[in-house]
């Protein structure tokens, strides 16, 4: 409004008043409202402002601002409670959309000079003009990271980086990079900048540069990572030289290029060459590089062992006297994939391990031919032999007969790879393989030796000689109807000779020291008998001659044992306890004796001197002695077995020190002699109740013997106490020179000294103190006297430290009582 109306005033519901405008100050106005019907009346009352804004603003920050950094606005605007709305101008465009805030934030995207205003509302919808602009510069470097020129990179390989940022218009000061691996780098200097990724993927490196006004400014770039596998396949294990190889590539990677060293000159670069090796048993590391598009490189090398075949097999049982042999064939050949056999007889056999009869005697050879990877071969054969024992075998010896005994020497013809033995046919075999073996035939006999051939299969072939062996002679022999008695006997012998020379005589000899009996000429039948008196181990013989003068002798054993007669020793004290008991024999014995006792308590014993513990009591011990054949015999004796005599008392008393004390022992009846160990400070060391006098604790011990001469043992632990029985202190002295009680001291006996003699009186105060003197000594005592003259007659209180001869240390305190 411009005019102010002369009257203020209007009626009606609606009304429209125009309010002058205010020059400086803002004016308020209260419109009052009334309503009236009938007699009621309601009035409202509402305040109107009516003033000019003034449009002002502030930004932080002002004057220079960084690019892409927000710039806050804030209207400064007065009155402010006048704004409705704040609608901001940048570089001079659209406003913005009016908003109640009086702060606006906003970035410039370009650097250089860039202004604002702002245009305001009020509350009643009137718009003042847009402010004076005000203008802020934008500055900031730009950032950019440059990529290696191959646009990605190698795992675990530096990539280079360069900085490519430009300052606007301040030098940039810092570049930090996050290489979105986990990983940064700081700078002050820029790039270039090397940095190895740790896997494959595609990674966002980001650039931060700052400037020297503070100013920052980021880019992000796209850098992938890479990491070819190089990779092939080659022959299983080993291969034919001079054969070509296809190996097949199995790498990983984008736009790869290939780069083969073959190890023997040649390369290749096609993807899965062909590729021939020369030499044998050369193995050839063949390797394979692979290369992707940004240069990362992977590398892979392989052996290839280049080898023919090396054939070898096993064979058992190569050789053999029998027929059909079976031959075990097992290839352990090299470096093959198959093989086949050919045994030499016209049979063949693909198997590794098989078998082949051979049906002939005769020679074959077996091959064995093994193929490698790529088709090379190799062979190796083994002779296998068949051959007939019985026209390869033969044997010559001599002498053919003889008296007694035929020394026969042998010439063995065999056949090859065979072991033998040759049974002489008097049941000896001698398999030594030995082939001229030398034997002696001992028994008259006729022999035929035979040969027995065995190959490495287990066939057994037997060749019996052409020619007999004879020894002439004869065997005697003899049995007995008994070789082993008690004592003496009667033995009957029965003659079993045999003689294929006839007899010319026998002799028996019964090794007993009796004469010989001969029976002439012999018949073979010669059956005496012989009665044997004597123990002891006899040898007999019975020796026989035959008509062609040959001697033989046969011998037994007779075996007489004498029967043990037992004694038993006891000893001369047989007390409670462990007793020894002796064995023996009334007559020396030559065979092993056994020795049972029983000792009539349930204990038994087979020991020769047996120690048993035995209780009280009168027992029969007996004692069975007897020979490994039988021969036995028993005695028993009494025995009494006495108690140990008893002692009775404590096994701990106390005494006085110095002061005499009996030992209080009591015994059992029938003790009758006593020993004390040791005898030191005993007045009786013989006696049942010895005084004893120490001075430190001591342990006595006493045996006690009774009229069986059974000891009994115990001991007894004196021990010493210094006591009132020891020291002695008077209740009252007389200190009158009388010569009577003119002292007080320490009395007693046994006492080592007095530590310390302390005397107060009534109020406390110390009147007398002697250290470090002896008991009984009355002049070292108090005289009654204080400070040099007299105490009064009154009751004083002592302390003393009384040290006895035992070493312990009494502290003794009372009454005194002075009289004058």
């Amino acid at each position: 409004p411009t005019a102010s109306p002369a009257d203020n005033t209007a009626t009606g519901p609606t009304a429209s008043h125009q309010y002058p405008l205010p020059t400086s100050t803002p004016v308020t106005y209260n419109v009052t409202l009334t309503v009236t019907q009938g007699s009621c009346t309601l009035t409202a009352i509402t305040p109107i402002t009516i003033g000019n804004i003034t449009t002002t603003f502030t930004s932080a920050p002002s004057g220079n601002a960084c690019r892409n950094t927000p710039i806050t606005y804030t209207s400064t605007s007065t009155p402010a409670n006048l704004v409705s709305t704040y609608s901001w101008q940048t570089d001079g465009g659209t406003p913005s959309q009016p908003s109640p805030s009086p702060t606006f934030q906003t970035s410039f995207a370009t650097n250089g000079a860039h202004s604002m205003a702002l245009i305001v509302t009020d509350q009643y919808g009137c718009q003042s003009p847009a402010s004076p602009p005000a203008t802020i510069q934008v500055s900031g470097p730009h950032a950019l990271l440059g990529l290696p020129t191959a646009g990605g990179g190698c795992k675990n390989q530096p990539a280079t980086f360069t900085d490519q940022s430009t300052p606007d218009p301040s030098p940039i000061t810092t570049w930090f990079i996050n290489w979105s691996d986990r990983s940064l780098t700081t700078s002050t200097t820029g790039g270039p900048f090397s940095h190895s990724f740790p896997d494959t993927g595609n990674y966002m490196p980001k650039l931060i540069v700052t400037d020297a006004s503070g100013c920052a400014d980021t880019n992000t770039q796209s850098f992938p990572i890479t990491s070819p596998l190089a990779n092939f396949a080659g022959p299983d294990s080993f291969y034919c030289p001079g054969v070509p190889f296809t190996f097949i590539d199995s790498s990983q990677g984008h736009n790869l290029s290939y780069s083969w060293n073959f190890n023997d000159g040649a390369t290749s670069a096609v993807p899965s060459p062909a590729h021939s090796f020369i030499n044998s048993g050369q193995t050839y590391n063949v390797s394979l590089t692979v290369t992707d598009k940004y240069g990362c490189m992977n590398s892979i090398a392989k052996p290839v062992v280049i080898q023919k075949p090396i054939a070898a097999f096993n064979i058992y049982d190569t050789t053999s006297i029998c027929i059909p042999m079976e031959a075990i064939f097992a290839a352990h050949g090299q470096f093959y994939d198959s093989l086949f056999w050919k045994f030499g007889d016209g049979s063949s056999s693909t198997l590794d391990s098989t078998s082949h009869f051979y049906n002939d005697y005769g020679i074959d050879t077996a091959k064995l031919f093994l193929q490698g990877p790529g088709g090379c071969l190799d062979s190796a054969s083994r002779r296998v032999l068949v051959t007939n024992p019985f026209s390869a075998t033969g044997f010559n010896y001599s002498p053919l007969s003889a008296c007694d005994s035929v020394p026969a020497q042998f010439n063995l013809l065999l056949p090859s790879y065979t072991s033998f033995s040759i049974a002489f046919g008097d049941n000896t075999v001698d398999s030594s393989q030995n082939p001229d073996p030398f034997h002696m035939y001992r028994s008259p006999g006729i022999y035929r030796p035979i040969i027995s051939l065995t190959d490495a299969t287990g066939c057994f072939v037997a060749i019996g000689a052409n020619n007999n062996i004879t020894v002439l002679g004869a065997t005697p022999f003899f049995s007995v109807d008994k070789h082993a008695f008690c004592d003496s006997s009667v033995i009957a012998f029965t003659d079993f000779t045999i003689s294929n020379d006839g007899l010319a005589n026998e002799t028996y000899g019964f090794g007993d020291g009796s004469p010989a009996e001969t029976l002439n000429p012999g018949t073979g039948n010669f059956d005496p008998s012989h009665d044997y008196t004597q123990s002891g181990l006899w040898t007999t013989s019975l020796q026989v001659t035959t008509k062609s003068g040959c001697t033989e002798i046969y011998t037994d054993t007779i075996h007489a044992y004498q029967t043990p007669h037992p004694v038993i020793l006891i000893p001369d004290i047989t007390c409670i306890g462990l007793i020894q008991f002796q064995g023996s024999i009334t007559a020396p014995q030559t065979d092993n004796i056994t020795y049972n006792w029983t000792f009539g308590n349930g204990q038994t014993s087979q020991t020769q001197d047996p120690t048993v513990q035995m209780a009280p009591g009168t027992y029969t011990v007996a004692l069975r002695t007897s020979v490994p054949f039988g021969c036995t015999d028993t005695t028993s004796a009494p025995v009494t077995v006495h108690p140990l005599p008893l002692i009775h008392g404590p096994h701990e008393i106390t005494t006085p020190v110095g002061i005499p004390v009996t030992i209080p022992f009591t015994y059992s009846p029938g003790v009758v002699s006593y020993a004390w160990t040791p005898a030191d400070n005993l007045d009786c060391p013989t006696c049942a109740n010895p005084v004893a006098t120490i001075v430190f604790a001591r342990t006595y011990a006493v045996t006690a013997t009774d009229s069986n001469s059974c000891s009994a043992s115990d001991t007894i632990l004196i021990k010493t106490i210094c006591n009132d029985k020891n020291y002695w202190f008077p209740n009252t002295f007389s200190p009158n020179g009388d010569g009577v009680n003119d002292y007080f001291f320490p009395r007693g006996t046994s006492l080592y000294n007095i530590q310390s003699l302390t005397i107060f009186n009534r109020w406390g105060q110390m009147v007398f103190q002697r250290r470090d003197f002896p008991a009984n000594v009355q002049n070292l005592g108090w005289d009654g006297a204080y400070a040099g003259k007299p105490a009064p007659a009154d009751a004083y209180v002592y302390m003393a430290q009384v040290v006895c001869e035992n070493a312990q240390v009494v502290l003794l305190s009372g009454n005194v009582t002075l009289i004058r």
